[in-house]
């Protein structure tokens, strides 16, 4: 078939069995990262200010672009969506890691899913989709977004950038 043509009526696409497969997998890979603890900057940012007020979270979307958090030490990646979903699992949880670390595994394991998506809407056929999502959601590459709480923004960046090639 042509580029860009349509997958034919015959050749099935991936069900959702076959997504939520590809998503199981992604959390038996990396399940082992609900133990991990905080780990690289984790400590530093959860305790940064703005993640401990609650009252504050608006202040993550205005300036300035880097946030105190520590004495001498500022953030200078500007990451709103991100410091706002560890301010909103310290206010609704603590400060514990065990969510935040769960937060990341599922947002890997959608990520997974999405990819097959993504994969069979280009008119991969549905192995070929399947095995993309299951490299995507086992590969140790993927260990170090989805171990560390604060690499949560690569995660949250993966799946925005799969929904909007899906869109298209």
């Amino acid at each position: 078939a042509p580029a860009g043509a349509a997958r034919p009526m015959s050749t099935p696409g991936p069900t959702r069995t076959d997504l939520g497969v590809v998503a199981g997998a992604a959390v038996v890979a990396h399940h082992q990262a609900l133990l991990a603890g905080a780990v690289y900057d984790d400590p530093m940012i959860l305790g940064a200010t703005i993640v401990q007020e609650g009252g504050r979270a608006l202040d993550v979307f205005s300036p300035p672009a880097y946030f105190d958090l520590a004495p001498g030490a500022h953030e200078l990646s500007w990451r709103p969506v991100a410091t706002l979903t560890h301010l909103l699992d310290v206010a609704f949880v603590g400060t514990g890691t065990v969510w935040p670390h769960l937060v990341n595994v599922a947002l890997h394991a959608i990520a997974a899913a999405l990819l097959v998506r993504v994969a069979g809407g280009f008119g991969w056929s549905r192995l070929a989709a399947c095995v993309a999502g299951l490299v995507f959601a086992v590969h140790p590459l993927a260990s170090e977004a989805v171990g560390v709480i604060t690499f949560r923004e690569d995660l949250l960046g993966a799946r925005r950038r799969g929904r909007t090639v899906r869109q298209h």
